[in-house]
């Protein structure tokens, strides 16, 4: 309920200083950028000072991922709008993630497409109720 609060607010406010609500969205995304990559590279020095051990082609692996959420943000926020965008931007990226650290079999698939079904579910719902007029 606190966070319906906030975004209706957000939209408000976007509405009084006179953009879109997907340019609210798109602007945010942006904004996201230089703090996720500050996160990312916090992420890499409590991992070495953990002892994890790291390569460049590993760090490099986590870059590319951070860029293309980033990427998929924006993208999501143009196309579909704030309200949908970051399950919309992430929801292929754990998929693709899931296949690649794991390369499931069928029975995997099935058993992780009855846990994630509800949330697919949830954001076609969303992005359609986007497609109506208001």
């Amino acid at each position: 309920m606190g966070s319906s609060r906030w975004f209706h607010r957000t939209i408000v406010g976007a509405e009084f200083s006179g953009i879109t609500p997907r340019e609210l969205g798109i602007q945010s995304a942006l904004v996201s950028a230089p703090l996720l990559l500050a996160w990312l590279i916090l992420f890499w020095r409590m991992a070495a000072s953990a002892g994890l051990e790291r390569n460049i082609r590993h760090l490099m692996r986590e870059l590319a991922w951070t860029i293309g959420a980033l990427a998929l943000l924006i993208a999501a926020n143009y196309q579909l709008g704030p309200e949908v965008a970051g399950m919309a931007a992430s929801g292929p990226l754990i998929v693709l993630q899931f296949w690649l650290d794991e390369r499931p079999d069928r029975k995997r698939w099935r058993s992780m497409l009855a846990f994630g079904l509800p949330y697919v579910v949830l954001i076609v719902g969303l992005a359609a109720t986007r497609a109506v007029p208001s």
